[in-house]
Order: structure tokens, then sequence, then C-alpha cells
């Protein structure tokens, strides 16, 4: 079982290879139509062409250092030669694809039992995470390339956890570490890594040594305290656009923004796009920005049930499309510019066709899912650890509906829901195998048990 073992995490290298392989050498990306341009900047980069949402840029010219503020940020400046004058987006391509390899291949290590499931785990997880929806932003400076590959690394860190008692506090900091990394690429990011800091925090029961417990409490106790005051204090290069829509395309659609504390004259903007004129105009500095905060909006969110319904429920509906349908996938030069890719997204094409994007499926989708781990949790002692992984999985992803309405509104809420589909397809994943391997047992349980046939 040693050889399936190791021929599984090559067979998964290779086959993980050559889908980014394609991806590189095409290239596919993402187009951005512009609405890049103050990541750029922060970057010390800027457009060589007019930038179009038909089709992606490749290289760039470099004109100043890159100013590092959060994760992909980091990662972006790693990527860049400062020597050069023009920077190629496919060198960031090649870092994004070197720790997605890694992370996936540790999560298929630690998903290993030695079992049937074993290949179709490493199955589906190849071909729902390499899925071109999820793969074509490592070529380009969406922030969606760094939460996609330093979320892989960091559940796959925590699952080898429970695997790997001897070096449990080993492996607790160092999915400390990456949930820190994944926490630092954005609010929303930050506030789910809180969930996963708890859950590392959690492995001290792995434990029998008193100091590798409290290696582990400690762990997860600083990485959920720095993950809490990033999201406190973070401001991205959009904020300002964020916070805007979070108001003009959220509450002010439900009541007059006077209940933030703000001028009536301003409910005018509801629906209306941010742009440097509405900025100018409205003298949005001193009537908006100086007023508003997030603690306000979440307020108003908490208190209004029904208006917080109300856009989950346009979330919920946009909730399966990794893509937006209207950015092109291809470069300039392509004769498929236009078009969005179809290599290797069968499982994101399905997800979008045929999942329903509606409030009652997410429901009993989510009630299901619950409702079972809660049974098996009370009743499979031995299986807690791992459930508990699954139920952070669950409430993560229902946070990652809301967290977006509060940050940004519902002006690009289908652009703001990357990670919810991660964690659904993470959940998909986990219901899928762990599932079957649950019934597996049982059935060979039985077998043993009352001498039943395998027919």
């Amino acid at each position: 079982m040693v050889s399936n073992k190791w021929l599984i995490l090559v067979v998964s290298f290779f086959a993980a290879a050559i889908v980014l392989t394609f991806i590189l050498s095409v290239p596919i990306g993402v187009a951005d139509g512009g609405s890049l341009y103050k990541t750029l900047e922060g970057l010390g980069l800027g457009y060589q062409d007019t930038p179009s949402a038909d089709y992606f840029e490749v290289e760039f010219n470099i004109y100043d250092d890159a100013k590092i503020t959060d994760t992909p940020s980091a990662i972006s400046a790693i990527a860049i030669d400062k020597t050069a004058k023009v920077f190629d987006v496919r060198r960031l391509a090649a870092i994004y694809s070197v720790l997605f390899i890694f992370g996936l291949l540790l999560a298929i290590r630690g998903g290993i039992k030695n079992d049937v499931f074993d290949i179709p785990f490493a199955a589906l997880c190849i071909f729902i995470f390499a899925d071109t929806a999820y793969t074509a932003y490592f070529n380009t400076f969406y922030s969606e390339g760094a939460i996609h590959t330093t979320y892989i690394v960091m559940c796959a860190f925590i699952i080898l956890s429970y695997n790997a008692k001897a070096v449990v506090p080993f492996l607790a900091i160092l999915s400390a570490v990456f949930t820190l990394v994944f926490a630092f690429c954005g609010t929303a990011q930050a506030w789910i890594a809180v969930l996963f800091g708890f859950l590392i925090s959690r492995l001290y029961r792995l434990c029998e040594n008193k100091l590798h417990k409290v290696i582990c409490i400690v762990a997860g106790a600083i990485s959920v305290l720095l993950a809490i005051t990033f999201a406190f204090n973070y401001k991205s290069e959009v904020y300002e656009k964020n916070i805007y829509n979070a108001v003009f395309f959220g509450v002010a659609q439900h009541e007059s923004i006077t209940t933030l504390g703000l001028n009536s004259s301003l409910d005018e903007l509801c629906g209306v796009f941010y742009s440097d004129e509405i900025l100018n105009k409205y003298n949005l500095q001193n009537e908006f920005y100086n007023k508003i905060s997030y603690s306000k909006i979440t307020k108003f969110y908490l208190t209004r049930p029904m208006a917080l319904g109300s856009k989950i429920n346009t979330a919920i509906k946009n909730a399966y499309n990794m893509r937006p349908s209207y950015l092109g996938n291809y470069t300039k030069d392509s004769i498929k510019d236009k078009r969005q890719a179809g290599f290797f997204s069968l499982y994101s094409s399905f997800k979008s066709k045929f999942i329903p994007n509606t409030a009652v499926f997410a429901v009993i989708f989510f009630a299901l899912y619950f409702g079972v781990l809660l049974y098996t949790y009370l009743n499979e002692k031995g299986y807690r650890p791992i459930i508990e992984f699954a139920f952070c999985l669950g409430f993560a992803a229902v946070l990652s509906l809301i967290i977006p309405i509060i940050i940004s509104g519902s002006a690009e809420i289908g652009k703001e829901l990357f990670l919810f589909c991660l964690l659904f397809d993470s959940i998909v994943v986990f219901s899928v195998t762990a599932g079957g391997r649950y019934m597996y047992r049982r059935k060979k349980m039985l077998q043993n048990k009352y001498g039943l046939n395998s027919d």
C-alpha cells in the first residue's frame, strides 16, 4: 500500500503540472478591463495598452518599487524583477503554480487512508481545484490566485495534523503560519482565518505531551489575534470603492442612509456606480468617508434581518459562477479573445449550469450537511477532530456569503464570492470522500458482524 500512496502522489503531481503548463503556455488568464489600475500602481506597474474586458494583458511596464500591504502584493513583489523594465505576469503564475502543487500534494497526502477511496479523493481534488475557473487567475493580479493557493496549503497542513500525532506541534505551527498568510489576503479572508485559528488550537487534544499541547494552543491563539487585528485595520487599494458600494448598493437599497448617520442628500447616489467625478461632486471625503465605518454597516444588517436576508438571496443567485462571464480568458493576440476558456473546466461548468442557485437549495444543502455532521459527531467520538474541520468549512462558507455584503454590497457580488466557491467545493470533496468512507466502513462492519456477503 505504501507504493500505492507514492504512485497516487506522483500521478497527481503530473496531472496538476500538465494542467498548469497549459494555463501558462497558452496563456489563459482573466481580463480586468482596467479595474486593477490601483493594484498595479501599488506594485509600481502600468498597463502597456488600454485595458479591455475582452482580453487580458501579459506584459506590464515597471516604473517603481512595489509596496507590500498584503499577501497578494507580497507574492507579486517576489515575482517582479526590479532590474527589468517589463514584467511578464507568467512569472507570478509560476509562483502560484508551485504553491498550488505543493498544497495539493500535501492535502492529498493527508487524505490518503490506504483504502479504495484514495484514488477517487486525489482525482476529485485535481478535478475540482485545478479547474480553469480557479487556475486562470494565476496569470493575473487579482487576489484570487493568492487566496486559492494559500487556502489549499493552510487546509493541507491542518489535515496532515490529524494523521501525525508525533509531529502535531510542528504541523500546528506551520498551519498557523499559513493561516496568517491566508488571512493577510484581505478582510474577508482574515475573518475566515479566525475560525481556522480556533481549529488549530483544538489540535492540543491530539497531543500527550503538555508542552506540545501548549504549542498548539498558543499557535492557534496567535493566528486568531493577528487575523482579527488585520481584519480591523486593513484597507485595500479599493477600500473607498468597496465601502461606497457597501452603502449605495447595499444599505441605501433598503433604507435612507440617515440610519448610518449620513446626510440624506446622498440618498440619490443609491445604485450609482463609484467614480472620481462622483467623489468630487458630492464632496464624499468629508460627507461620506469621514463619517462611515464598517461597524455601522454591520450594525445595520444585524438589526434588520430582512434586509440581510434579501442580500444573501442575491448573493446565492451568483454563488456558483467562479468566473465573470463578461471577462475574457485569452490575450489580445489570440484568435480566441473575448471568450472564456473551456479547457479543464468541466466541474465549474457543471456547477454553474446544474446546481440550483436558490435560497431553498442552499438552506436544504447546509441543513443536511450540518445535520449529518452533528449526528456523526455525537455518535462517532473517534472522528470528532476531522468533523470539527468539516464544521469549520461549513461555518466559513456561510460567513463567506455574508461578509462580502458588508464589505462591498451587491454591485460586484459575483466577483466577491470566490472564497465561497472554494469553501463550497471543499465541502463537496469532504462530503463525497468522508461520506463514502463512512458508509464503506459501516458496510464492512455489518458484514463482519452478521456474516453478510459483499454481493
